[in-house]
Formats: structure tokens, sequence, C-alpha cells
């Protein structure tokens, strides 16, 4: 099975939607030997933060000299980029011939692409000496097929905001209800900044898990890149106010190991905290000579940090929005966080997804008072945005930004 095969496989089994459940993955895992018990864990969950939160984690712990596997989701480009080994992807032979190991398990069990990814993934973080793994929930919590460890060293949840409303519930308490479900008893739960329905719900669940809170503030600004949280003052790898909350949950989460023995150094984890790194949120590429910044903002959360992000880079000035989005998001109220009157905002579609139309984009952006334009796809929209002099932000979805580095990766740009 080649990558490609792979990537055909898991758009066959695609077709199915998405159906949670723990019962297919549990029973799989026990054919296997159960081997997601393994490797320690860290858990995050939550609607936006939780790959950053992940990332950071990941690299703190590295930077402290320790074994790290981190999953998450996503991906841009490659199957491979979900699963990091110290720092690298994994091998597509390894994953390749983990997804063979699973499926020949699986015998007579039906399981979504993400439960076979992920058994997969337990199989080769247990074989990988590794000390821990950060680990990301792909959708929701409770019933995500990543809630399969007993018991985590650590949860977090990040966020809580609206996405996935078909799945998790339409109102913020029946969503943080669900992410709430990775909580274990007496297991640590570091929280983000969450609303207050969310987070009533959160710890109600908590309580009834005897699972002791840590809520964090978000970092203070000390100088201009320059943030303290819990008695550390460090630099963020990764740009936008967001990320203040981000490496604040990050750093609870690292004190917490710090209490159960882990030995972590606050030097190093500030050096892991510069260091880090995760492409296609807030992130700076140089195209065709023109400078980009590229952001997945996907929901109505994350154009809300998008749009502190661009006020501070930019204050007082129109910018231009490459922008393309699936159907399934709630693009009006993407487009009225991200879009001030004077912008310019180029439409385009998601290729090989369910997107909204660029002209359905389009009328929508003229509402708000931009100057429109749509085009065919990225590589014409970003020739357009080029003959304008503002700043150019192109987000919308991540399955689009991963169209466009695929692309600048095959042709070596």
């Amino acid at each position: 099975m080649s990558l490609a095969e792979l990537d055909r496989l898991l758009g066959s089994f695609a077709q199915r939607g998405v159906d949670l459940g723990l019962d297919r993955s549990l029973t799989v895992l026990e054919r296997l030997g159960n081997p997601q018990n393994q490797v320690p864990i860290v858990h995050i969950a939550g609607t936006n933060g939780k790959g950053s939160t992940c990332a950071f984690v990941d690299s703190a712990l590295r930077a402290n000299g320790y074994r790290v596997g981190r999953y998450t989701s996503p991906h841009l480009i490659s199957w491979c980029e979900r699963l990091q080994l110290n720092g690298q992807p994994v091998s597509s032979d390894r994953l390749l011939q983990a997804v063979q190991t699973v499926l020949t398990a699986a015998d007579g069990i039906d399981l979504t692409p993400f439960e076979l990814l992920t058994a997969a993934v337990w199989l080769v973080l247990a074989d990988s000496n590794l000390d821990l793994a950060v680990i990301e929930v792909g959708l929701g919590g409770r019933l995500d097929a990543t809630n399969v460890v007993a018991q985590p060293l650590v949860t977090a949840i990040t966020s809580i905001g609206h996405d996935h409303q078909a799945v998790l519930g339409s109102t913020l308490g029946a969503i943080a209800a669900e992410k709430a479900g990775i909580l274990k008893a007496n297991c640590p739960v570091v929280l983000g900044v969450l609303p207050p329905e969310a987070e009533t719900v959160i710890r109600a669940q908590a309580d009834r898990r005897q699972a002791p809170i840590t809520a964090i503030e978000p970092a203070a600004v000390i100088e201009s890149g320059l943030w303290q949280s819990q008695g550390l003052t460090y630099r963020s790898g990764l740009i936008g106010d967001v990320q203040r909350i981000n490496s604040a949950i990050a750093i609870a989460i690292l004190r917490q190991l710090q209490q159960q023995g882990w030995i972590l150094q606050d030097e190093a984890i500030a050096q892991g905290l510069a260091n880090t790194s995760w492409p296609g949120r807030l992130q700076w590429l140089d195209y065709q000579g023109r400078r980009l910044l590229i952001d997945g903002a996907h929901n109505l959360e994350a154009a809300i940090a998008l749009r502190q992000a661009v006020d501070q880079l930019f204050p007082d000035q129109s910018v231009t929005w490459l922008l393309g989005m699936l159907r399934a998001k709630d693009a009006q109220a993407v487009l009225s966080t991200l879009i001030r009157s004077g912008d310019r905002c180029i439409a385009i579609p998601v290729p090989e997804h369910d997107c909204w139309a660029p002209q359905e984009l389009q009328t929508w952006a003229e509402g708000l008072g931009a100057i429109t334009a749509t085009a065919a796809d990225w590589a014409e929209g970003l020739a357009i945005a080029q003959s304008y002099p503002q700043a150019i932000v192109f987000c919308g979805s991540l399955y689009l930004l991963g169209d466009f580095l695929q692309n600048l990766q095959a042709t070596g740009y």
C-alpha cells in the first residue's frame, strides 16, 4: 500500500460520514494487545487551540530531553504529518504497515477512517521507545477514537465554541459536555478561558470525577513579544494574541507533570515554547515576492483570533482576503468577523471538497463593504491579490491551505 492508496482507502471510508463511538476502537485495540495503554499520554480537547497547545507541550517536553509522540489532525499535505515522533513525521512505511495490521485485526468490524488511523497511531506509539505522547482529540471528546486511555497524565480543554453542532449539540453547554467526556477520575484537568455556560458544565463533570481543576488566565504581556505565565517568562514561537491562552494552558499542563515527578527545567520549557511551530496557523510565507499570512480560520472563534492578529499586525489598514470555506462552516459569521469596509476579498473554492461557491462568498463580502472578486482556484486568486498593495491574508480552510502548501512542496517553491 502506498500513501496514495491509503488516501483512496480513507476517502472511501469517509463516505459513511461522522460515526462517533468507542466500541469499535476498543474491540480492535483489544485484539491488538491494547497498545494505547503502553505510553503515558496528555489528552487535549477543545474547539480551537488544541493543536497549538499540543505543539507547545510537545516542543517544551523535547527541549527537556524527553522522547515525545504527538498526534494531531487534520494534516496539511501528508497523513504522516499527523503523527510526530520526537519532532519528525512518522515514515510512510511505518504508518502504512501499522494500518495494514489494524485492517487485519479489524476483520468484520467497520472502522471509520479516523478510527483506523488512530488505532494505527497507537501501534506506532507503543513501538517507538517514547517517554510520553501528546494526543489531540479529533472531534468532541466523549466518543472520539482517541478517548480510549483509562488514565491520562493530564487532560485539557482549550476552548469551547460553536463548531460541529450537528454532531456535538447546538448549545455551548451541550458541546462542553461532549468535550468533558475526556475527563477521568482523579486526573488533573487544565481549562482555558471558557464561556460561563461551558465552564459550568465542565466543572460539574470534574467534580463528579474528582478531577482537580487548573483554570488559567492568558499570559501577561511584559513587553513586545515577551510574555509571563505561572512564574515563567518566555517568548512564543507562535504569533497572535490567542497564543497567550494556548501557551498558558501548555505551561499549566507542564506544571502538572512536574507535580507528578517529571523533571522539567523552566529554562528548557521557555526554549521549547520559543521554538514551537504549527504550520497553517497564523504562519508567514513568502510567495512570488510577496509575504502572505496564512491561517485555517474555519469557524467563528478562529476568525475572531485571526482578526485580532490582523488588527495588531496591520493597525488601521485595509487588507486583502483570499478566502474559501467548506459548506459545513458558518461562512457568513466568519466573513462578518474578518472583513471591514474597504477591505478586498477574493473568493475561491476549496478543491475536492463541498464548499461555498465563490459567488456566494462574494455576495456576503460585498454586503460588508468589501471590494470583491472571484477566482477559479487559489493560484488565480493569488495572482489577483498580488496586484493590490495591501497585506494578503489567505484563510478559511485547512484543506485549502493544504492544497496550496502541497503544490509549493511539489514544485519546490
